[in-house]
């Protein structure tokens, strides 16, 4: 292990970067103030479904894992899957094969924490204590000139300790040389003396010797006597060994019970300790094996021992001379005691032991495979990775953006910095994958508060401010050299966030990158089309792809050829904005199928924004034609005015969506005079889930409106709001068609609007709204709560139904979730 890194130690080291394609080193060369990556859906980083993952319930194979289960990470402790992937299908595969037998099957994106020949070497000199495995892909574990790959052997699994009937030590051996159907165990005359010993300091008594085989004799364990009962006259539990026995269904059937491979690491100590003991031995340069002709119980050594944090090697072979059947040896080197005997465990610590060979399984062999599903998952773990395979294998995945970081701070080591992404997103990946590049990996920093998610580069005042931009109003106060925003194309990253930033970096004139999957949200499409340099990475030609890339897997640098940029630059744009992206298929660990695939099945506005990382709308839009006409940058001044102070005033009205699993949406509306034009214009939304109709009419704060109408099928809901003072009525049974037709035909008389930035999810919402294929005349059901408030809100105004409350109706500020 590397020693924990100090604040002494340098900001600046050589980092070499992996698999970096054409897109993103365009990214790392860009000079602009403001980078967008806009990148197409990238491949998962995925294993086999059938690759065996063990989780705190048991063993469960990849695909059958869900969100929630516990998993363990590399050091044994347990870690929760925050994220499953969909299957993928006709991703390219491999078979990686490890020293210890072990292999698993995984795409050609999976993501490997490996250490090869070099880094090796370098770690075991004291003046570069640094030397760390790095993130590379299952191509790239590919042995070479003799030169191989290898992973870190896991730590012991973390369990919670039990309380036993039988101690762990005396099961482990009577699973050794005790008889299978009695409570008795034959022990050799050299040892006897010891062994007896542990076996009563383990709380087991030993009776007299009743047997004896030459050398050896056997010897009763635990209380002895029957008791009967008393009605019955059959055999009664008396706490014996041989019941104790019984209740773990070992008698008879010798194996490992499952809830003593579940348990603390010193109990299944006590157990292999035992087990060792009697049927283990150890060499004198240190090779420790255990031998059984139980197939099984050798099985659950096998598991046990590499629950343990140590490397073990099953083989199976006939027994020799005259016995038929087969004996299996499972073989392994530790510099942990699996002794208790004096004669074996001197022997063990007497003997030579190389940490690098023992605790690394080394690649053997990468062969391709045919393709099979495939799957991936994100846990929490501050590594993030996780154990795959009987053998425990750590396993991970990454991401460019923290790369990114690194250069800036490279460039800039005296600036702070910050990363923004959505709250969900920044808990379960951004946060984590930043800390497992320049924390965990590199050593470059540390928390200096990580209740306030402030993190301070070793040897510099600069820190890293990790923010959510969910909350805008948290970006203040901070000041950046430069910021990382991570999927700032998500809903939960609004305008309001960008703004915030933008005052954040002006000091500085510091730099931002972008990092998202296209989305069409109006204040991202403002600085896409304001960018002064455009650049595209696409693939013209497939067959030019396949060929680099398979004389890249046959060993051959890669040819970026097949990959063609355009540039795209605008006289008039922002010269401190630059766009870049690419296609998924810009990236060579992306199956070719999958996205020949995406293509066919995908609408063509979806197979665009997100495949080819176009601009595009649905051609099926239901307010397409008039998307562009209706957003405005803000309402008119005067529509701020009242008729007190002698302007006209204007009437607010909103319209209501009610829901509780799917979310209640309320649109609020300001209506200018007829003199004025009669325009609607939409300012403000508030979208709750989960919340009572009771709860939200009673969350009225500070907002005037004149009359709202509601969906007429829920007349309970609308009678529950006037109930707390809302002049609220049916908007009236109309056809759903006619509805739109209604929103369509004010936006084209230019009196409906929409303040740009002020109703995000309607804003999301019209961008997906569209009519179903198979009923033409039904929107598809799917995020349509703003839109149907909207329809409410139109159609109740276009009726006349404008009556005049008595008294003002007091609503809630802006609060959109």
């Amino acid at each position: 292990m590397s020693p924990v890194a100090t604040a002494a130690r340098p900001t600046q080291r050589t980092v070499s970067y992996h698999n970096l394609h054409p897109g993103q080193q365009a990214v790392l060369a860009s000079t602009a103030k403001i980078i967008l990556m806009l990148a197409g859906t990238g491949g998962g980083k995925a294993l086999a479904l059938d690759t065996p993952i063990l989780t705190t319930a048991g063993w469960r194979e990849m695909g059958d894992l869900q969100v929630g289960d516990r998993v363990f990470d590399e050091r044994g402790v347990p870690c929760r899957v925050v994220y499953t992937s969909p299957t993928f299908l006709d991703h390219r595969c491999y078979r990686v094969r490890f020293s210890d037998g072990t292999d698993v099957v995984a795409d050609e994106g999976h993501e490997w924490y490996a250490w090869d020949h070099s880094a090796r070497r370098a770690s075991r000199r004291a003046a570069n204590p640094l030397s760390r495995p790095r993130v590379v892909t299952t191509p790239d574990l590919r042995p070479q000139n003799g030169r191989r790959w290898s992973i870190q052997v896991a730590g012991p699994l973390q369990y919670v300790s039990r309380h036993f009937t039988v101690d762990p030590y005396v099961l482990g051996a009577w699973l050794g040389d005790g008889s299978s159907r009695t409570a008795a165990i034959t022990i050799g005359d050299e040892d006897a003396p010891q062994m007896i010993k542990n076996l009563i300091s383990a709380g087991c008594p030993v009776g007299a010797e009743y047997q004896r085989q030459g050398n050896c004799a056997t010897y009763s364990l635990g209380v002895v006597g029957k008791e009967r009962d008393e009605q019955s006259g059959q055999y009664r539990a008396n706490g014996s060994l041989c019941t104790s026995l019984k209740t773990l269904e070992v008698w008879g059937n010798k194996h490992i019970p499952l809830h003593y491979q579940r348990t603390h690491e010193w109990q299944r100590m006590a157990l292999l300790q035992g087990l060792m003991d009697t049927d283990g031995h150890v060499a004198k340069d240190g090779g420790c094996e255990y031998v059984s002709t139980n197939k099984r119980l050798a099985e659950d050594v096998e598991v046990l021992v590499r629950g343990l944090g140590i490397k073990a090697t099953l083989r199976t072979s006939p027994c020799a001379g005259s016995r038929s059947g087969e004996k299996h040896r499972l073989v392994f080197r530790t510099d942990k005691t699996v002794f208790r005997l004096p004669r074996k465990s001197l022997t063990q610590a007497l003997a030579p032991y190389r940490a690098q060979v023992n605790e690394m399984r080394y690649v053997e062999a990468v062969e391709p495979v045919d393709s099979v599903p495939t799957r991936c998952i994100a846990v929490d773990s501050p590594s993030h990775l996780f154990l795959c395979t009987q053998a425990l294998i750590p396993t991970h995945n990454t991401k460019f953006g923290p790369i990114w970081c690194l250069e800036q701070h490279r460039k800039f080591p005296d600036q702070h910095g910050m990363i923004v992404a959505p709250h969900t997103v920044l808990e379960d990946t951004t946060q984590d994958l930043f800390l497992q590049l320049m924390d965990r990996k590199l050593h470059l920093g540390q928390w200096v508060n990580k209740q306030s998610r402030t993190w301070q580069w070793h040897g510099s005042e600069a820190k890293v401010f990790f923010c959510s931009s969910d909350t805008p109003e948290s970006l203040e106060g901070k000041h950046a050299g430069w910021i990382w925003m991570d999927e700032f194309g998500q809903k939960q990253f609004p305008e309001e966030a960008w703004i915030a930033i933008k005052r954040r970096v002006g000091f500085h004139e510091a730099s931002v990158l972008g990092t998202t999957t296209p989305y069409i949200l109006h204040w991202i499409l403002d600085l896409w089309d304001d960018a002064a340099i455009n650049r595209y990475f696409s693939v013209p030609d497939m067959d030019k792809r396949a060929t680099a890339i398979a004389a890249w897997e046959a060993g051959e640098p890669m040819d970026w050829g097949w990959l063609q940029e355009t540039v795209q630059e605008k006289p008039d744009g922002d010269e401190d904005i630059e766009v870049i992206r690419f296609a998924s298929i810009a990236n060579p660990k992306y199956p070719l199928k999958s996205f020949e695939r995406a293509r066919k099945t995908e609408t063509d506005w979806q197979f665009r924004m997100f495949y080819l990382a176009e601009q595009a709308r649905s051609a099926g839009l239901i307010y397409g034609e008039v998307l562009d006409a209706i957003y405005v940058d803000e309402l008119p001044d005067d529509a701020h005015g009242d008729a007190k102070a002698g302007r006209a005033a204007w009437s607010r009205y909103a319209g209501l969506d009610f829901g509780y699993d799917n979310p209640t949406h309320v649109l609020f509306g300001a209506l200018s005079p007829k003199s004025a034009g009669d325009v609607l214009y939409l300012y403000d939304e508030y979208v709750r889930r989960k919340v009572s109709d009771m709860e939200n009419a009673r969350a009225a704060h500070q907002r005037e409106v004149r009359r709202a109408w509601g969906d007429s099928t829920a007349p309970t809901a609308i009678a529950t709001y006037r109930k707390f003072g809302w002049d609220i009525a049916k908007a009236g049974r109309h056809e759903v068609r006619a509805g739109i037709s209604e929103v369509i035909g004010r936006a084209k008389e230019g009196r409906l609007k929409i303040v740009r930035g002020a109703c995000p999810v309607l804003d999301r919402q019209i961008l997906t709204y569209v009519w179903d294929e198979k009923r033409p005349d039904t929107p598809v059901k799917k995020e349509d709560h703003g839109p149907d408030a909207l329809r409410y809100l139109v159609h109740g105004l276009r009726r006349g139904q404008r009556k005049r409350q008595k008294g003002p109706i007091w609503l809630w500020n802006r609060d959109v979730m």
